[in-house]
């Protein structure tokens, strides 16, 4: 295992390509994804795979990415908003 590494809108399109390669190249995968209702409707897509510890949050939110920031080795933002 190489390290670990934070992909903020992991199970977007972007995102969730992102993780498939970094995983494929020997990387411990945590996604983090607000799993907005528009999109993904609460829940989390078929194609997150289940060996990728996901943790549904808002990258926005201090208090959600401050707990992460320490528990990894490279982060990735594949995330896009959608409205706003």
């Amino acid at each position: 295992m190489k390290g670990s590494v934070l992909v903020i809108g992991g199970a977007g399109f972007i995102g969730s390509h992102t993780t498939d390669e970094l995983f494929g190249r020997g990387y411990k995968i945590r996604v983090l994804d607000s799993l907005h209702p528009g999109v993904h409707f609460g829940k989390w897509p078929e194609w997150v795979k289940p060996q990728y510890q996901k943790i549904k949050g808002d990258a926005r939110n201090p208090r959600t990415v401050a707990g992460f920031e320490a528990k990894k080795d490279e982060s990735m933002k594949g995330e896009s908003r959608l409205g706003r």
